[in-house]
C-alpha cells in the first residue's frame, strides 16, 4: 500500500483551531476521519486503541501544545497509559498528606 499523506502549517484563528478540533473529535466518535487540501483527499479509520502522545510547554512570552495520535489496526491496549487530564479549569493540587505518602 502506498503512503497517502495531507500536510498543514499555518496560523489561523482561536475560533478556527476549536472547530477543526470539534470536527476530529465527531470523527473520532464516528470511526472515521477525513482530511482534505486541496486536491489531497484522505480518509483515516482509527483503531479502538490509540497512541497518544503529548507535550505542552510554556517559554517567556510562546506557549507550545503538540498532540499526536497513532493507531494500528492490529494494536493492543497499552498497559502502562499514564494518567491524564486535559481541562480548561486549573488542575486541583493533591493533599499535602498525600504528596508525602501520609494519609
Amino acid at each position: 500500500m502506498s503512503k497517502k499523506e495531507v500536510e498543514f502549517k499555518g496560523t489561523m484563528g482561536r475560533d478556527q483551531v476549536v472547530a477543526y478540533l470539534e470536527n476530529l473529535t465527531a470523527g473520532m466518535q464516528k470511526g472515521t476521519i477525513w482530511v482534505q487540501k486541496g486536491e489531497d483527499i484522505l480518509n483515516l479509520v482509527p483503531a479502538d486503541w490509540i497512541k497518544i502522545e503529548l507535550e505542552a510547554e510554556e517559554k517567556k512570552d510562546k506557549g507550545k501544545f503538540s498532540l499526536a495520535l497513532s493507531w494500528r489496526r492490529d494494536a493492543g491496549q497499552e498497559e502502562d497509559a499514564d494518567e491524564l487530564k486535559i481541562s480548561c479549569q486549573a488542575a486541583e493540587a493533591p493533599p499535602a498528606e498525600m504528596e508525602s505518602g501520609r494519609e
